[in-house]
């Protein structure tokens, strides 16, 4: 057990050694850099100053972010939480846990959400990209894999 710990110390190091630069430049993400991103990215983008809203690989997102708290988040709509089965309650639950990543589901009154949330100035342009597919995939995937990506880990399948 001690050794599992050492390995995966050195490795949490090793990440957080190699992975500093914040942008190309090393400077921290900032609000407008993000926006400008997400607004290439897409279509039919629209907003900024904290809310954008674009169209990626068919999939309605926003880009929430506030640069005062240092927050951001992307999000989508993946269904209606009145509408969920117990099983897809469940499933949502085990996909936080196994298939949805750096993704996750979350709820907001009666809206189920796909959603990538992060600090906002040491979030790179290679996570800000990856969170906007993993949002997608999210939601595109609800009722089916569940899946923000390729990447799943197994857990008991009982």
């Amino acid at each position: 057990m001690r050794q599992w710990i050492r390995i995966a110390g050195a490795f949490v190091f090793a990440l957080a050694a190699g992975g500093c630069d914040r942008t190309a430049a090393g400077r921290p993400m900032t609000q407008e850099a993000m926006e400008r991103t997400v607004k290439s990215l897409g279509s039919d983008a629209e907003g900024g100053q904290g809310l954008v809203a674009f169209v990626y690989k068919g999939m309605r997102l926003a880009l929430i972010s506030d640069a005062v708290h240092d927050r951001m988040r992307i999000v989508a709509v993946a269904a209606r939480v009145s509408q969920m089965t117990p099983a897809q309650k469940t499933a949502v639950l085990e996909a936080n846990f196994h298939s949805a990543l750096d993704a996750r589901y979350a709820a907001d009154g009666d809206l189920l959400y796909a959603a990538f949330i992060h600090p906002l100035s040491p979030l790179t342009e290679k996570q800000l990209l990856s969170g906007v597919e993993q949002v997608a995939n999210l939601a595109a995937s609800y009722g089916d894999s569940y899946s923000s990506g390729e990447l799943i880990f197994r857990g008991n399948e009982n």
